[in-house]
């Protein structure tokens, strides 16, 4: 049961990281073009 619960909890670290990293890039793709849009 303990080792279930530690995989469990690696999956949702692993599911907050990737959310927050595609967070991100959109955020960052989002700048890149308004930045272009005002060039």
């Amino acid at each position: 049961m303990k080792a279930y619960e530690t995989i469990n909890e690696a999956k949702l670290t692993m599911y907050m990281i990737a959310a927050i990293v595609s967070y991100v890039i959109v955020d960052i793709m989002i700048m890149g073009q308004t930045g272009f849009n005002i060039m």
